[in-house]
């Protein structure tokens, strides 16, 4: 048995260690001896489980569950577990495998999403009003609700301040990243962000605790864009994924009705129990959540040379169009790549920068358009990632376009790392 008892003041670095690969207390429990249980105990205990099951369907929400038929079915939401959902009087249960959508028919209206923003590795996004954090455990607190603790490998980023067109993409660049220590992420005056390597050891309502360089500094809070951690982000995404009013978006592995079916109790990462109010929810979405691009046929691809050449554009097109690179998608200055969108995407994300193997160094045009619409645009010049989060609802088709500027496009080429549609 391990026993770590009370905390000792360790140095940052090997803080930062234990932090990464922490020891945590392991406790076994044994029988000394069989004891017997009277009668009556084990009669109350069954009346007692009994009690506890017996379920209230008089306050259960209505809500619509949308089926993979295309059928919409409306009523009382009475249970749900590892294999079906039953809806409606008399109760009519539905295979999970058949249910893409389940939305309750009433919810607050008139929810304002908090400023900050706590998101998971495994792409989680919990809409907050405070959160604080030590060497091991994050603490967020949602609105209205029970603080909820995650250890501190589960999160990625806390980003303080409200999203923002004039920091989205340098934000979502950084978080794309591939880091090698956390980031403490500066917003200056002219809206640029400055990120510093270091650890993160603690956080409060006021300041960040950094150690920087072997030297421990307090940042405050109303200076910074957020944190974010060097964490891994997890590749793999669940089929079913909650969303609320207030704008948190969750993963959940697992779903159950608690409170006479006022309450939907989740599993969130890493078994973290958070029970949400039925008329908190916009949405559960329990389809594939997640749609890589690069793994998607595409409807046409293009390539436009910025100075004319004498090779057919058929061949030419089968030699530069952008093409995908694993869950990756490489594009040459001229080249143009356009998808179909599948019924029941929202939003299109992923990161963008001047590939490692560009031999060019002119600034370059990216453009991704949706529907004929420029939804967004950014110019790129070196390796910096630029983020892009940009909403397909009700959307056909979205086209990433890179375009030289007039400094030509002789080696010009740009990698969209991970583009992926979202529901």
């Amino acid at each position: 048995m391990v026993n770590c008892g009370k905390p000792f003041r360790f140095a940052p670095k090997i803080l930062y260690a234990m932090r990464r690969n922490r020891c945590r207390p392991l406790f076994f429990e044994k029988l000394s001896q069989e004891r017997l249980f009277p009668l009556t105990t084990v009669l109350l205990a069954v009346v007692n489980i009994t009690v506890a099951l017996t379920f209230n369907a008089a306050l259960a929400a209505d809500v619509e569950v949308e089926l993979s038929s295309g059928e919409k079915v409306q009523g009382q939401w009475t249970s749900i577990n590892g294999e079906s959902i039953s809806i409606g009087d008399p109760v009519q249960p539905h295979e999970l495998s058949q249910v893409i959508s389940l939305r309750p028919l009433a919810n607050q209206s008139d929810a304002i999403p908090p400023a900050i923003n706590l998101t998971l590795v495994d792409g989680s996004n919990l809409r907050i009003t405070s959160v604080i954090s030590d060497e091991s455990d994050v603490t967020a607190t949602p609105v209205k609700r029970m603080p909820i603790g995650f250890p501190l490998e589960a999160v990625r980023s806390i980003r303080f301040r409200p999203s923002a067109a004039a920091t989205d993409a340098q934000w979502l660049g950084l978080f794309e990243k591939e880091l090698r220590s956390d980031l403490l992420v500066i917003r200056r005056a002219n809206d640029q962000l400055d990120p510093v390597e270091g650890v993160i050891l603690s956080i409060s309502a006021q300041t960040v605790n950094f150690e920087l360089d072997g030297d421990e500094i307090e940042a405050p809070v109303e200076r910074l864009e957020g944190v974010l951690f060097r964490n891994i982000l997890e590749n793999s995404s669940s089929g079913t994924r909650v969303e609320t009013v207030f704008g948190s978006s969750m993963v959940a592995s697992r779903i159950r009705l608690a409170n006479d079916g006022q309450d939907v109790q989740l599993t969130l990462q890493a078994g973290v129990q958070h029970d949400v109010p039925v008329n908190q929810i916009k949405r559960i979405q329990f389809a594939s959540a997640r749609q890589m691009l690069a793994s998607q046929p595409p409807a046409s691809k293009r390539m436009q040379p910025y100075l004319k050449t004498g090779i057919s554009e058929s061949l030419f097109d089968a030699w530069f169009a952008p093409s995908s690179d694993k869950d990756d998608i490489l594009a040459a200055a001229g080249g143009e790549i356009e998808y179909r969108i599948e019924s029941g995407f929202e939003n299109f994300t992923g990161s963008v920068s001047r590939a490692s193997e560009s031999e060019g160094k002119g600034k370059i045009k990216i453009q991704i358009v949706v529907d004929d619409e420029v939804r967004w645009e950014q110019d790129v010049q070196d390796s910096e990632l630029a983020g892009f989060q940009i909403s397909v609802a009700g959307a056909r088709r979205i086209k990433l376009s890179v375009q030289p500027t007039n400094d030509g496009d002789i080696g010009d080429l740009v990698r969209f790392f991970k583009p992926r549609l979202l529901k």
